[in-house]
């Protein structure tokens, strides 16, 4: 699979966002959209990669003019499309998504805590899940170290949303730029996400971790990662981006670093993967903190020792 990075135009302001660099950039010049002639350079891309999915991501990608026309045209190549969003959509692409089937589309929508919406814009992410139903997995990514996932959790069962929520971690981009959770509050994020998960085991949601978790975040809880039924992933493994202007990057949190390659550089995303992890190697296999280089779950590949975001900054 592959992120389109289909605009760099958003109609929030999360500032844990690690598209944050390269939304301000583009306010500054550059354009803020992918035309098609390179949508379809990424279809060709997807399909040669032999691709059962594609991505849509942005900015807001459901703001792109052609949001529906893409979706189309990926659906024509038997593509199914996820569309990661924060939830505000407008109607034309929302009364698409709504006519689709979820053998066609997904849609995970970031929500964030209550107190970052108005009213009205609670009031509409809410409406636009319920006409979503069970095509939608609602996520949200830690930032600060008192998050509440369980007005999230209970949002799943109230509005018939697919039975799992994607929590991720807010990490640093290059730059340093976004709100990051600082690790050393890990110990305290690992409680309260087994305290989530307890709440979401007896309403049979369950959570699963985005890449850059560490299992030694939850020595204390091994047993309860597995009872609970966790998606305990700590594995980096991203999706690669492409972004408006054809670059390909390994990660988008890594948008600024000093490696990224061109669209037509390679033949299909496996030897793209194969370049940037040959790039990446050495500096991975440090882990962010002191003691993964001896750890056995890292050793076995069980564990990546965090983002790779995070290990750059760590080690630069």
């Amino acid at each position: 699979m592959i992120n389109l990075i289909l605009t760099k135009v958003c109609n929030r302001h999360c500032q844990y966002c690690f598209a944050q660099d390269m939304l301000n950039q583009a306010a500054r010049n550059g354009s803020q959209f992918m035309d098609r002639a390179l949508f379809e350079r990424a279809l060709d891309l997807a399909e040669r990669s032999r691709a059962h999915e594609i991505r849509f991501l942005g900015g807001e990608p459901t703001l792109h003019p052609l949001f529906v026309d893409f979706a189309q045209m990926a659906h024509a190549r038997g593509l199914k499309v996820i569309t990661f969003s924060n939830g505000l959509i407008p109607p034309g692409p929302l009364a698409f998504l709504q006519r689709c089937d979820s053998k066609q589309v997904g849609v995970l929508v970031n929500i964030n805590d209550e107190s970052t919406y108005s009213a009205g814009e609670y009031a509409q992410l809410k409406e636009r899940l319920r006409s979503l139903g069970n095509r939608v997995t609602c996520g949200y990514n830690i930032s600060h170290p008192d998050f509440d996932l369980e007005p999230i959790i209970r949002l799943v069962p109230e509005l018939g949303l697919y039975h799992s929520v994607r929590v991720g971690l807010a990490h640093p981009v290059v730059s340093g730029h976004n709100q990051s959770l600082d690790w050393r509050q890990a110990p305290q994020v690992a409680r309260r996400i087994i305290e989530a998960a307890r709440l979401g085991d007896s309403l049979d949601v369950l959570l699963g971790f985005d890449c850059g978790f560490t299992l030694c975040m939850f020595r204390d809880y091994y047993e309860e990662l597995v009872d609970l039924r966790i998606n305990h992933r700590c594995c980096c493994q991203p999706v690669l981006d492409l972004t408006p202007d054809g670059k390909m990057w390994y990660c988008l949190a890594l948008w600024g670093h000093d490696h990224c390659l061109e669209v037509g550089d390679c033949s299909d995303l496996d030897a793209f993967r194969e370049r940037f992890e040959k790039r990446f190697e050495v500096i991975r296999s440090a882990g962010f903190l002191d003691e993964c280089p001896n750890c056995k779950f890292h050793r076995t590949g069980q564990c990546s020792g965090g983002c790779l975001s995070r290990i750059l900054q760590q080690w630069h």
